[in-house]
């Protein structure tokens, strides 16, 4: 049983669930900023 072998293992499967992850990610972030650009824009008006 490696130690090495098993950090690299643990970082691989991370990542591919952070692969994974990202769409919806970037979804949340994108919609996330349309409501601030409109809670900003409502208030300028």
């Amino acid at each position: 049983w490696d130690h090495t072998y098993s950090i690299d293992e643990g970082i691989n499967t991370y990542e591919e669930e952070k692969e994974e992850e990202t769409p919806g990610f970037l979804f949340t972030l994108s919609m996330v900023s349309i409501i601030v650009i409109i809670i900003n824009w409502k208030r300028k008006k």
